[in-house]
């Protein structure tokens, strides 16, 4: 054993400790993989006994305590991954004695400030220290003696201060990502980059000023994240010789002026997300072939027919503009669609049938516009659809039944006072239904409601009556639910607090309990049983509508803690309970049996 140089134990389920006989019985130890399991506990000092360590990958445990400074000892070192662990306290300038290729400690708890010994390692390719507490401010010369650094990450900590220019003196560097830190200061000058750099993530720290036109000179750079900083001014043209840009990310900053059409010659560009800015005017036709978000700005003018181009784009986002006319019929040709958001605008025409042929749709927001005519039946067929907002349009006609919209609630159709289905929509009834119920039930509806209307006086509530009493049978407005249905409080146009009790008619017994809550309470009369004030029944709606009782459920004041019942308040509402079921029991035509009786539904 004492002679072996490597050991692979990754991806297990090994927990403790690192064993002490590790660092004593293997002097020639050269490669430790013990990442993927659950080791806890401290890197011991005696690590160092192990001289000839070149890889050290402890990725992903739970090891805590400091990184022992004795790695600087390890002089064959090169490759150290401590990724995703606990570890606490500074990292060690030691290490920066080492020639490390590569160092990995990123989402740990380390601290303080990097070592300025760890920007003069010559032979590193990669330096990983995202998502720790690093705080102070980077070195001025940073960048001078790091010929090889390829890939350097320190997101997601707390650095400050500018960013030194002579980072780009780091010539071989293709991947830079400093975002989610508190920098200060305008961006380094693109200019002075090497041509090699491909990701460029700034997002969220703080830079100020313009975007540099020197951008246009990175001609390897793909991904450019910019967002949720300071930047003012234009967007530069020039970035449109950046010819390789796959994905450019730019809102929340304060740009303004309009979209250079020089972007039209990124054919490769897959997102273009400028949301949260002050631009103006009209989307360049070309981008037709590009992946947007353009929202909240003040764009305007026409959906260009280009829209159809977007083969190879996933989110649409143009939601808080002014557009206007119609969504072009194109839009179904852009096939690999998964999100679109239209909201917001002034679209208006009917919505295109072609949105049918987005198969993988997820999501279609096209809320606060003026669309017209039906929803398209062809959206039935989307199978992947999991959010639809249509509210505050002008649609109308029957809502689709069919694929995913058995599962959409009514906060999709708000606002659409020509649309009509389910009830569970808070929609009206569609009159066809109405019809073919009416005809196989003429005679039977026309004696029942004539007799309802003859013996009992009650109030004739329509759909809609009830609709405006409860807020359009709001969440906020329910009472309480079951099996049968649910419970609103609303207000009747002249004032009346009511009860409106609604039927699931999806449920067997629900449209059975209506018919005999409606035989029940129409002819008993007790003061301690409730009153019935109205009802609303059509084929596809059936509510009764009762007499609110204010001080709520007598389950709220046996068992809360906000209300008191003494002794004598207790005895009373007991005595009161006994006699209505009394009077169920006995003084009624035929014994009525109130089988769920309980204080949540006792008033």
């Amino acid at each position: 054993m004492s002679s072996l140089k490597q050991v692979d134990l990754s991806n297990n389920s090994l927990s403790g400790s690192l064993p002490v006989a590790l660092y004593h019985n293997l002097p020639d130890l050269e490669q430790l993989f013990l990442e993927t399991n659950q080791l806890t506990g401290q890197i011991l000092d005696k690590i160092w006994d192990c001289k000839r360590l070149r890889v050290i990958s402890l990725s992903n445990n739970k090891l805590s305590g400091h990184i022992p400074k004795h790695l600087g000892n390890l002089t064959e070192l090169e490759y150290l991954f401590l990724d995703y662990n606990n570890f606490t306290g500074e990292l060690p300038a030691e290490l920066g004695n080492l020639n490390l290729v590569k160092i990995n400690v990123r989402n740990n708890v380390l601290s303080g400030a990097i070592p300025f010994s760890m920007f003069n390692i010559s032979t590193v390719k990669m330096v990983e220290l995202s998502a720790n507490h690093f705080s102070g401010q980077l070195p001025s010369a940073f960048g001078l003696s790091l010929p090889n650094l390829q890939e350097l990450y320190l997101s997601d900590n707390k650095l400050s201060g500018a960013i030194p220019s002579s980072i780009t003196n780091a010539s071989s560097l293709t991947l830079l990502d400093m975002g989610s830190n508190s920098f200060t200061g305008p961006m380094p000058n693109f200019g002075n980059f090497s041509t090699s750099l491909q990701v460029f993530r700034a997002f969220g720290c703080g830079i100020r000023g313009s975007i540099p036109a020197e951008v246009g000179n990175l001609t390897n750079l793909r991904d450019l994240y910019l967002d949720s900083n300071e930047l003012t001014g234009l967007i530069p043209g020039t970035m449109g010789k950046s010819k390789q840009l796959i994905r450019i990310y730019l809102q929340h900053n304060k740009l303004e002026g309009r979209i250079p059409s020089d972007l039209c010659q990124l054919s490769n560009l897959g997102d273009f997300f400028v949301s949260n800015n002050t631009l103006h005017g009209s989307i360049p036709a070309c981008f037709g072939s590009l992946g947007l978000n353009l929202s909240q700005h003040i764009l305007n003018g026409f959906l260009p027919s280009e829209i159809g181009n977007l083969k190879v784009v996933r989110n649409l986002d143009l939601s808080l503009n002014q557009f206007s006319g119609n969504v072009p019929s194109a839009i179904g040709g852009a096939l690999s669609l998964v999100s679109i958001s239209l909201s917001h605008n002034n679209f208006s025409g009917s919505i295109p049938q072609s949105l049918g042929d987005l198969k993988g749709l997820e999501s279609l927001d096209l809320s606060f516009n003026n669309f017209s005519g039906s929803i398209p039946k062809s959206l039935e067929g989307l199978s992947y659809l999991q959010f639809f907002n249509v509210s505050y349009n002008r649609l109308k006609g029957q809502i689709p039944t069919g694929g995913k919209f058995v599962n959409f609630t009514a906060q999709s159709f708000l606002k659409n006072d020509g649309l009509c289905g389910s009830t569970r929509l808070q929609v009206p009834p569609c009159g066809e239904s109405l019809n073919k119920t009416r005809r196989r039930r003429k005679r039977e509806q026309k004696g029942t409601q004539s007799e309802i209307s003859l013996l009992h006086p009650w109030r004739g509530s329509s759909y809609l009556e009830l609709q405006r009493a409860t807020n359009a049978f709001s969440m906020t407005n329910i009472l309480g639910s079951g099996s049968f249905g649910s419970v609103y409080i609303g207000t009747l146009s002249d004032g009346l607090s009511v009860a409106v009790k609604v039927f699931n008619l999806q449920s067997e017994k629900g449209a059975k309990s209506f018919d005999t809550e409606i035989e029940v309470l129409s002819t008993i009369r007790h003061r301690n049983l409730i009153k019935i004030i109205g009802c609303c029944s059509n084929p596809d709606f059936k509510a009764l509508v009762l007499e609110y009782m204010p001080n709520g459920s007598l389950e709220k004041w046996l068992y809360s803690d906000k209300y008191f019942l003494d002794l004598v308040q207790r005895l009373n509402i007991a005595i009161d309970v006994a006699l209505a079921l009394e009077y169920l029991h006995l003084g009624y035509t035929f014994p009525i049996v109130h089988c769920d009786l309980k204080p949540v539904t006792s008033s």
